[in-house]
């Protein structure tokens, strides 16, 4: 008896839990048919260059490559891990499906400047800039 009033507590109390939980509207964003391409150099300790800027929709195209040492190019919004380890160009396309600022990173720890070496790619909403 004890297991089954055990049981609907937890029951309830996960029922009231997914209920009052805000959920947020996926919104589906389609590809703009535009395309941008960025060559992106990382060396010790940056990138070349730091921000890009596409619009919302933007098919982005990154070709990345290392010019020194390995490094990394994280960008987790969009689902991006790219290893740099040598001259030769990394490629990574998404879609920029949702808008703001996102940073990437260096995902390879690459000596003591690894934790400087940030970028950010700015995704704008030019139909609700205005």
């Amino acid at each position: 008896m004890k297991k089954i009033t055990i049981s609907c507590i937890i029951a309830v109390l996960l029922l009231a839990l997914v209920s009052c939980s805000s959920q947020k509207e996926a919104k589906s964003v389609a590809w703009s048919g535009e395309v941008k391409k960025f060559n992106i150099r990382a060396f010790q300790f940056g990138y070349e260059p730091d921000t890009i800027e596409v619009n919302l929709g933007d098919k982005v195209v990154i070709n990345a490559h290392t010019s020194d040492v390995p490094h990394g190019l994280a960008l987790p919004d969009f689902g991006v891990n790219m290893k740099l380890t040598g001259e030769d160009s990394v490629r990574a396309e998404f879609i920029a499906d949702k808008a703001g600022e996102f940073e990437w990173y260096c995902s390879i720890p690459c000596g003591r400047g690894h934790g400087s070496m940030r970028g950010k790619l700015i995704v704008r909403d030019v139909e609700n800039e205005n």
